[in-house]
């Protein structure tokens, strides 16, 4: 069973442990400044970032024409579980958007001496994405010396750390945790308890 707590609205932090792991919390939906109510539509909508959502060209075909940036982050990292070792795998690197329906990430692609001599290769140019209705539940892991969001879906789960490529131009620096991120989770919450409460208003369906 799930278990449902207040989100941290001072610190951003997860608030309580269970089974050793961090919960995210529960955003509370009556105290959120970011909250609006669309008289128009009925019902109420978060505040859309004022930021263009680029994926390499994707953008054109894989966004809805009623879908809003609400977070954006850089240099993000995008594993999955790796069969063949049985371990969580670095899939992508790049650019994370959270929308009023779906996590992206963009990958530009990624090529240096060092991938080319590695087992994996070179990082193709690539979109993942996960619908935020097939998100199922959100902890918070740590795996070796990095701390992120793992994200339980109904198709594949995956985990969002900090990258740690070391490109030209990266935009961040390399740190074991994005405390952002917590942020973006609080907001996936927030999301999906209006959807479930029916509030959530039609133009972020």
């Amino acid at each position: 069973m799930k278990s449902s707590y207040m989100y941290c609205k001072n610190c951003g932090h997860p608030q309580v442990q269970e089974n050793n792991k961090d919960v995210f919390s529960k955003i509370n939906l009556d105290t959120d400044s970011d909250i609006k109510y669309d008289s128009v539509n009925g019902g109420f909508y978060i505040q859309p970032l004022n930021v263009d959502i680029y994926l390499g060209g994707g953008e054109n075909f894989m966004l809805d024409e009623n879908e809003y940036c609400l977070f954006v982050k850089e240099d993000v990292a995008w594993y999955e579980i790796n069969p063949r070792y049985n371990a969580l795998d670095c899939d992508a690197c790049g650019t994370l958007y959270l929308t009023n329906k779906c996590l992206y990430l963009y990958d530009e692609g990624f090529s240096n001496f060092w991938t080319r001599l590695s087992k994996e290769g070179d990082y193709p140019k690539q979109v993942k994405r996960m619908p935020i209705n097939e998100i199922v539940d959100i902890v918070s892991k740590q795996y070796v010396n990095f701390t992120g969001p793992y994200i339980q879906g109904t198709g594949f789960d995956c985990w969002l750390p900090p990258s740690e490529r070391r490109y030209t131009n990266r935009k961040s620096p390399i740190v074991s945790r994005y405390d952002d991120m917590d942020g973006m989770v609080g907001v996936i919450f927030l999301l999906q308890n209006m959807e479930e409460k029916g509030i959530l208003s039609e133009k972020m369906r």
